[in-house]
C-alpha cells in the first residue's frame, strides 16, 4: 500500500516522538511527584505534537468516541479487571511487590489522584497518541506497534505482569480502536492499579 506523503510524515513524527518522550521521562524528572513528570512528557508534549500536526486531538481518542462501546467495554472491562486482580492475588510476587507501596490510609486520596493523572497521560500516550496517530499509516497493526513500548515498560515489575501486559495491550488497542476513545483504558488500568496494592 502506497501512503501519502503527509500521513509517512505523520506516522514518522508520531514513532520518533513517542520514543522521545519515553526517554526523556526515563532521564528527567523536572518534578518531584512522578505524576507530574508523567503528566509533562506523557501527555502534554503528544498533544503539543498532534496541535504541530495540524490534528484535532479529540479525533485521537481524547472524546468519548462511540459513547455505547466507550461505557460498555468500560463495565465489561471492570469485571474482567475484577477477576485480575483476584488471580493476581494469588501469586506470591505481585503480593510481594505490591504490599510494601500501598499508601497509609491517610494517603489514600492524594495517592489515588496522583494515580490517575500518572495513569491517564500513561494511557494517552500509548493508547491515543501512537494508536490514532499511527492508525492512518498502519490501520490494524498500530494496534500491535504500540502495545512494544508498553510492555517493554513494564519491565522490572513481576514477570507475570509484564508478560500479561502484552495481552493487556493488544486487547486495549482493539477495544479503544473500537471505541475511538482512549477513555476505558484509563479507567481500567487506573482500577487495576489501584486495586493491585491491595490484594
Amino acid at each position: 500500500m502506497r501512503l501519502d506523503k503527509s500521513t509517512k510524515i505523520q506516522a514518522i513524527v508520531v514513532i520518533i516522538a513517542a520514543t522521545l518522550c519515553y526517554c526523556l521521562n526515563e532521564y528527567h524528572n523536572p518534578f518531584a511527584a512522578r505524576a507530574w513528570n508523567n503528566a509533562l512528557f506523557y501527555l502534554a508534549l503528544p498533544l503539543l505534537t498532534i496541535l504541530l500536526l495540524r490534528q484535532n486531538p479529540f479525533a485521537w481518542g481524547l472524546g468519548t468516541g462511540d459513547w455505547k462501546w466507550t461505557l460498555g467495554s468500560t463495565v465489561v472491562g471492570a469485571a474482567g479487571v475484577a477477576i485480575l486482580l483476584f488471580l493476581f492475588g494469588q501469586i506470591p510476587a505481585m503480593r510481594d511487590y505490591y504490599r510494601p507501596l500501598r499508601p497509609a490510609p491517610d494517603a489514600f486520596w492524594t495517592w489515588l489522584g496522583l494515580v490517575a493523572i500518572e495513569l491517564l497521560a500513561w494511557e494517552f500516550i500509548w493508547r491515543a497518541f501512537m494508536l490514532f496517530g499511527l492508525e492512518p499509516a498502519l490501520g490494524e497493526l498500530a494496534i500491535y506497534v504500540q502495545m512494544v513500548p508498553f510492555a517493554i515498560a513494564h519491565v522490572g515489575k513481576p514477570e507475570v505482569e509484564t508478560l500479561s501486559s502484552i495481552a493487556g495491550g493488544i486487547l486495549l488497542g482493539y477495544v479503544i480502536r473500537k471505541c475511538r476513545s482512549f477513555w476505558p483504558a484509563f479507567l481500567l488500568h487506573l482500577f487495576l492499579y489501584a486495586g493491585v496494592h491491595f490484594i
